[in-house]
């Protein structure tokens, strides 16, 4: 997965935290984004999976320890306003490059 071209059309669109909470890293958010994609998983799917499996929260990045409201918070917060913002503004073909 080219995560780094992939981040870099997203970040102009992703929150800086200017106001109200402190965005999640777009990193993890992008991460947790492809894997309710992949496993066809709902919100309250990819916090309960992120919960149980130690692979996907490696693949993810996502640390526990760092409280365990992280995963709600980066599975209910902003994802879908990013994205959709995203998708408005940059061509299909980079998004999804054929």
């Amino acid at each position: 997965m080219p995560w780094g071209e992939l981040q870099a059309l997203i970040e102009p669109h992703y929150p800086k935290g200017e106001n109200g909470r402190p965005p999640v890293g777009l990193t993890i958010m992008l991460r947790v984004y492809f894997l309710q994609q992949w496993f066809n998983l709902s919100d309250p799917g990819a916090e309960e999976a992120l919960y149980e499996s130690p692979a996907l929260r490696r693949f993810a990045g996502v640390d526990l320890g760092l409280g365990s409201c992280l995963v709600t918070m980066l599975v209910r917060l902003g994802r879908a306003h990013v994205l959709s913002s995203c998708r408005r503004s940059t061509p299909d073909r980079q998004l999804h490059p054929r």
